[in-house]
């Protein structure tokens, strides 16, 4: 029963901007992997004061911090950045001026979800954050 409402839980682990791995607790515990190793391995990266952790949106390659781009034939294009919502306790986007956009990241209406699953990463606030500033 556990195993059939238990999601995993997913992180990207950096250093400053330099993206080391990735972490994951599953039913097993927790799990880890280098960027550059295409293997699972049982423990965490070390706690480190200096590494940082991005949670996984549940939606296909885009973490916490992560800078989307939607490409319009009519408007100027927009880049929107993925962002923790500690109000309404769920994943969002924010303009270049920081506004959020009043839309869940990850909801129920398959339509809609998949309206964000389509636009790309272009860079990640913490490695890149020219596109949301120069937009």
């Amino acid at each position: 029963m556990i195993g059939d409402i238990m999601r995993e839980i997913k992180f990207r682990v950096r250093k400053g901007n330099k993206i080391l791995g990735y972490e994951k607790l599953t039913l097993q515990g927790w799990m880890f992997r280098l960027v550059s190793i295409d293997i699972w391995s049982y423990g965490t990266f070390v706690t480190e004061n200096n590494l940082e952790r991005d949670q996984y949106t549940g939606l296909k390659d885009k973490y916490e911090g992560d800078l989307l781009l939607e490409k319009s034939e009519h408007y100027e294009d927009e880049v929107w950045e993925i962002f923790w919502n500690k109000e309404e306790v769920r994943f969002d986007v924010r303009d270049k001026n920081g506004h959020p956009y009043s839309f869940r990241l990850v909801c129920d209406d398959p339509e809609s979800h998949g309206w964000w699953q389509d636009f790309p990463v272009i860079g990640n606030i913490h490695s890149d954050p020219k596109p949301l500033e120069t937009q």
